[in-house]
């Protein structure tokens, strides 16, 4: 039902030694599969903003509303500014942990 094990350390890997928009895309991508296998589906009308903050009272964190504005800022930014990948890491792994209790 939840990610194996062994999918959790491939993503760790790849995503410490391939760090790019695309990498952090996917890893959130898999990061709300996760959550929705775990029973916390975002309704259709939640933004990603609700559906974050959703996630952070359910679990009592700020990890998925801060990874979210990472996220939208890759997706919707002009510049194209670097993402800080060490932030990211941090807060996505935080996220990913709590979906495997």
């Amino acid at each position: 039902l939840f990610l194996p094990y062994n999918l959790l350390i491939f993503l760790f890997i790849y995503f410490r030694f391939f760090p790019s928009e695309q990498t952090f895309e996917k890893a959130y991508m898999v990061l709300l599969k996760q959550l929705e296998r775990k029973g916390l589906k975002r309704e259709e009308s939640q933004t990603l903003r609700e559906y974050a903050q959703y996630i952070d009272d359910y679990f009592s964190i700020q990890d998925m509303s801060k990874l979210t504005l990472y996220y939208e800022e890759t997706l919707y930014r002009k510049d194209k500014k670097k993402v800080e990948w060490a932030s990211v890491k941090l807060l996505w792994k935080n996220v990913i942990k709590i979906t495997m209790t």
